[in-house]
């Protein structure tokens, strides 16, 4: 059954009127009319039945038979925190973050970070494209971009204690054989530009507690590092949860 996203979602929603652009989704693409039934999420877990009552002008209105709050998945304790790109890759990035349930997006400016636009907006409406695709009741936290050093500093990253950095260098690990401390902490990987990290911004993670990871042979651009680190991360949650040490690859 497809999703579409409203935001007037509450416990005491008995009926919702579709958006313009929800509506032209719910008849024009998935061609549904009135009687049929819909999944409809407000991107905060909340997940509704829903059966179409009126297909009026371009709007919809549905009446609500189910409400239900969905509980997060252990890959929305994920944050990858990545330098600003191009806009069409970081179109893509936030994209497939959202489709694998990272739960917050933090871009970065690094010393070496060559693109500084940023379209909140524009990219709210990528994640909630792809929380319909993937169906998922979740958006991610897509936070505004902050200087690196800066972000250093902030008491949010006091409270996730499980800190990688996609680093290479002699006392690397492989990301693949990192272990969360817990499946229920918080974790974050972070992702410098095409350019790399400046040595200043190393030792800064460094003595941050952030561990250097690599990612494997090949050389990747930001947007691959950061969609195989949120990978890797997810799987070594899972892996971490269920005590086994072999790779799960299917159904999580």
């Amino acid at each position: 059954m497809p999703y579409f996203f409203s935001t007037k979602l509450s416990p005491q929603t008995q009926s919702v009127t579709l958006s313009p652009e929800e509506s032209h989704h719910v008849r024009r693409v998935f061609r549904k009319s009135r009687g049929e039934t819909i999944h409809l999420t407000n991107g905060e877990g909340w997940l509704a039945t829903a059966i179409i009552d009126s297909v009026e002008g371009k709007g919809i209105t549905c009446r609500i038979e189910h409400l239900e709050q969905v509980p997060p998945s252990p890959s929305h304790r994920i944050t990858i925190a990545l330098s600003t790109i191009r806009p069409n890759r970081l179109d893509w990035a936030v994209e497939k973050l959202t489709e694998l349930g990272i739960g917050t997006i933090q871009p970065l400016f690094c010393t070496y970070t060559t693109v500084k636009s940023f379209k909140q907006d524009h990219l709210k409406k990528i994640a909630i494209s792809a929380i319909k695709q993937s169906e998922q009741t979740y958006l991610p936290r897509l936070l505004s971009p902050v200087p690196l050093l800066e972000w250093l500093l902030h008491p949010t990253l006091e409270k996730i204690p499980n800190r990688v950095v996609a680093h290479q260098e002699a006392t690397s690990i492989p990301l693949a054989d990192y272990r969360p401390n817990s499946p229920l902490e918080d974790m974050v990987a972070v992702i410098g530009p095409e350019g790399g990290f400046h040595s200043t911004e190393i030792e800064r993670l460094k003595s941050h507690d952030f561990i250097p990871v690599e990612l494997g042979e090949q050389v990747l651009r930001t947007e691959t590092a950061a969609i195989v680190s949120a990978s890797l991360l997810k799987l070594n949650l899972r892996r971490k949860k269920s005590g086994n040490s072999k790779w799960k690859l299917l159904g999580y």
